[in-house]
């Protein structure tokens, strides 16, 4: 759940298919990622009347440095009157940002990026920090 969309760029119910977990791209990644648990994130993810999908990704480099931590809260519950098909407050700034010009030639980059294993091997991991967040 971390290497997937940090590789295509999103993560979709395709994704946890096979075809996708055949990408060695993905394996490489993930033998990078070190997941720690947040035990109140699991406590509000399996409590029904929260329902809470939250997580947080930092990451730590070699050298000791580290980038900030980054959270993403989705609401503990949905209004009752909410439709499962309408947005969340995450999903419509989602689509808001996407239809940003350069939010979409950041994306672009870091497809084209994540699509070329020879070049992401290469790149150093500043190079890489400065494309996902610079």
């Amino acid at each position: 759940m971390v290497a997937v969309p940090l590789i295509f760029g999103t993560l979709t119910a395709a994704h946890y298919e096979d075809q996708t977990a055949r990408d060695p791209r993905i394996d490489a990644l993930r033998e990078k990622i070190r997941v720690t648990e947040n035990p109140r994130y699991s406590r509000d993810y399996l409590d029904p009347d929260k329902r809470s999908i939250a997580n947080r990704v930092q990451v730590f480099f070699t050298d000791g440095s580290a980038t900030e931590p980054i959270e993403s809260r989705i609401p503990d519950r949905p209004s009752p009157k909410a439709s499962r098909r309408d947005p969340t407050p995450a999903q419509q700034v989602r689509r808001e940002l996407e239809g940003s010009v350069c939010v979409r030639i950041k994306l672009r980059k870091l497809i084209a990026t994540f699509n070329d294993a020879a070049r992401l091997d290469q790149m150093r991991t500043d190079q890489l920090m400065d494309l996902l967040v610079g």
